[in-house]
C-alpha cells in the first residue's frame, strides 16, 4: 500500500519541501518533493508508526492512519502540519 500527503509548515501553511518521511524503526523512508509532496510503499510496515521531520521544524509522529490500512483501503494524508523548533 502507497500512503501520500503534504507536509505544511502549521502556522503558515507553507509547502514543507525536502521533509523526511519514515517508519518508525526502520530504513523504509521518502523525502517530500520541493512542493512537500511525498509517497511512500508500507506495504510490509501497515502496522508502525509514520515519522515526519524536517530542518528547524519538530518532529511529529502519525498513527492515525493505520485503520485505512487494515481495511486495505488506499491512504491519502492530505496535510501534515509540523511547527517550528524555537
Amino acid at each position: 500500500q502507497i500512503i501520500k500527503g503534504t507536509i505544511l509548515d502549521k502556522s503558515s501553511d507553507a509547502k514543507i519541501g525536502y521533509a523526511t518521511v519514515y517508519i518508525d524503526g526502520t530504513f523504509v523512508g521518502t523525502n517530500s518533493d520541493q512542493n512537500g509532496n511525498f509517497e511512500l510503499d508500507i506495504s510490509k510496515y501497515n502496522s508502525m508508526p509514520l515519522t515526519v521531520s524536517a530542518l528547524g521544524y519538530n518532529r511529529i509522529t502519525i498513527t492515525d492512519f493505520e485503520k485505512n490500512v487494515e481495511e486495505n483501503k488506499d491512504i491519502d494524508i492530505p496535510k501534515e502540519l509540523l511547527n517550528r523548533k524555537l
